[in-house]
């Protein structure tokens, strides 16, 4: 009894966690630059841009860079 109260808690828990979104990659045109110190110039990095759309119909868009020698 006990193995299945846990079981369904744990159900509803991670029911209750999902919140439902829908993340598309969009193309872009534009790049972020980053300064590189051994060049001595602002240097091109790989720029990316996402649109999520949440269940409930907001959206957010981030527009993220790959930077020099930062841990992912």
């Amino acid at each position: 009894m006990r193995k299945c109260l846990t079981g369904l808690a744990f159900i509803f828990i991670a029911g209750c966690s999902y919140i439902g979104w829908d993340e598309t990659r969009i193309s872009i045109n534009f790049s972020a630059k980053q300064f590189n110190d051994i060049a001595d110039q602002y240097i091109s990095r790989p720029t990316f841009a996402n649109l999520t759309t949440y269940k409930n119909g907001s959206e957010k868009l981030v527009i993220s860079m790959d930077p020099y020698g930062d841990p992912k």
